[in-house]
């Protein structure tokens, strides 16, 4: 089952139930098509790997929620050109090792 709509004048969400537990897929759109970000909710809950995009569709930021909905492991930030800027380790939603700033 999928649910489409308009969150603002910028963006449009979709959600879907693939297997009728309580975990869905989360994507949004800008309004040139482009896709905004992608993830999964499970209970309500934001869950595993998430990405969000910039307009152009480059990856913007890249990281993974535990099943308690904190942020785990690496996250990883990118400019608008789809490089690394920054990397992040994060262990049950604490940071645990200092920002890595890459240019």
């Amino acid at each position: 089952m999928y649910t489409t709509y308009k969150v603002n004048h910028n963006e449009t969400k979709q959600t879907s139930n693939n297997n009728n537990n309580n975990t869905w897929v989360s994507k949004s759109w800008y309004e040139s098509g482009q896709l905004s970000h992608t993830g999964f909710y499970t209970n309500g809950v934001m869950t595993g790997t998430w990405q969000w995009f910039h307009t152009n569709g480059k990856p913007y930021i890249i990281g993974t929620y535990n099943s308690n909905g904190k942020q785990t492991g690496t996250w990883i930030k990118h400019d608008d050109k789809g490089n690394i800027t920054h990397k992040v380790q994060y262990s049950n939603g604490v940071k645990h090792l200092v920002s890595t700033s890459i240019y």
